[in-house]
């Protein structure tokens, strides 16, 4: 069972009693959805913080709307870990910029809460071991990054 723990506060226009309709539909992930609880920290930064991260981890000097880091990477001095009760399993961190996410937001004519919860949902597809960089790979998580996303909102 995935479960996303916010760590300090969400921008107005994103309900965190959305998280657990997320988790839900987040299950279908394959890696996620047994029966063990699997935790996932999800922070939203600022423009400038998010700026720093990107450059530190990505080389690009300019802030992004989403990076996620796995547990195993844990940059420990950036992100204290999330508290695992017994059995959870600690799977990594979402860190969010809600000012560049509300931007595309804006730019594709679609609600901020919409583009946010595709920025958790695409967080949480790269803990899983999706990515994008091949062309292939990105039809497939994309794919399934929109069927998660429209379940949601």
């Amino acid at each position: 069972m995935l479960q996303y723990q916010l760590m300090g506060s969400s921008p107005s226009v994103f309900p965190a009693s959305l998280l657990p309709r997320i988790a839900k539909a987040c299950r279908r992930i394959p890696g996620f959805g047994g029966s063990r609880t699997q935790s996932v920290g999800l922070r939203f930064l600022s423009e400038h913080r998010m700026k720093e991260l990107n450059r530190a981890y990505r080389g690009k000097n300019c802030p992004t709307d989403v990076l996620s880091f796995h547990a195993a990477d844990r940059m420990h001095d950036q992100f204290p870990a999330v508290a695992a009760k017994g059995e959870e399993e600690e799977v990594g961190d979402i860190v969010i910029c809600a000012a560049v996410a509300k931007r595309e937001a804006a730019r594709r004519s679609i609600s901020a809460r919409e583009e946010l919860v595709r920025l958790i949902v695409h967080g949480t597809l790269h803990l899983a071991g999706h990515d994008h960089a091949r062309p292939a790979d990105e039809v497939k998580m994309f794919r399934l990054q929109e069927m998660i996303v429209e379940s949601v909102v």
